[in-house]
């Protein structure tokens, strides 16, 4: 199986519109970052996790000729609005496809998108929004997670939290039991960190070096990720604020800075 980091991004892009800042002018390609997304492949079964503004750019790019699934983290534009880039992929299965996420970005892809649902009046073309519920607790009381299964891969999926004050959920997906993509959070309840403990690899937004209410800062992921001590760890959703060299310079040396069309493979 093999990863592709479509998209390694904040919501702005980067370079972003307007802005003279040196990251913003860098030549290097690694600092070129569109909106964030990542293919998930293996020999029988291809997944997208987020269809941002540049889904059609990256698509043509990496060659996605045919989808089983989308999973959606978040309602917000930088993660939903290419949806409607998918229409040609549709046609070419010729069947429905599935798409995965929570209530909140039902609600805005059906408003927006609501004509991929029923492709010109043909019940066996378009789209199948399936929603994925909360962390639930078994007869023990005990929280659990929730799988899906899409062909020979197995996602388990979470809620975390993005905005506190709200609150609004982003989904986390744990892929096969090894690989955490997890953006757009502010922080993860204890009893998940059972969950994300000791992994294969953590793939995980951090926008910025300081601060945010909505996200978590770089050196917070940091911290987290010590704690949660996967094998290896990439941030990516990154803004216009560090160039990589830099990032790659002052992370330890099990976390590196994801950048648009990184391939992380797994045997």
């Amino acid at each position: 199986m093999e990863i592709t980091i479509l998209g390694s991004g904040t919501s702005t892009g980067v370079p972003v519109i307007g802005k003279k800042t040196p990251v913003n002018l860098s030549t290097d390609i690694k600092d070129k970052r569109s909106r964030s997304s990542i293919l998930i492949r293996n020999h029988d079964t291809s997944i997208i996790i987020d269809t941002g503004p540049d889904f059609r750019m990256q698509a043509l790019q990496h060659n996605i000729q045919h989808l089983d699934a989308i999973l959606f983290t978040h309602h917000h534009y930088d993660h939903i609005s290419g949806f409607g880039d998918i229409k040609p992929l549709l046609f070419e299965r010729g069947s429905r496809l599935n798409c995965y996420c929570n209530n909140h970005t039902f609600e805005e892809l059906n408003s927006r998108f609501n004509y991929l649902n029923l492709e010109q009046g043909n019940a066996d073309i378009g789209v199948n929004f399936i929603l994925l519920d909360s962390l639930t607790k078994n007869t023990a009381g005990q929280t659990r997670n929730n799988t899906i299964q899409i062909k020979s891969i197995q996602i388990d999926y979470f809620n975390v939290i993005h905005y506190p004050d709200i609150p609004l959920e982003s989904t986390a997906y744990l892929i096969n039991k090894k690989i955490l993509y997890i953006t757009d959070f502010k922080f993860i309840s204890d009893n998940m960190k059972h969950y994300f403990s000791n992994l294969d690899t953590i793939i995980m937004g951090a926008p910025l070096p300081y601060p945010h209410p909505y996200h978590i800062s770089i050196p917070e992921a940091v911290t987290l990720l010590k704690e949660l001590s996967p094998q290896k760890a990439f941030l990516t959703h990154l803004a216009d604020q560090k160039f990589h060299h830099e990032l790659e310079k002052e992370l330890p040396e099990f976390i590196q800075p994801a950048y648009d069309n990184l391939i992380l493979n797994f045997y």
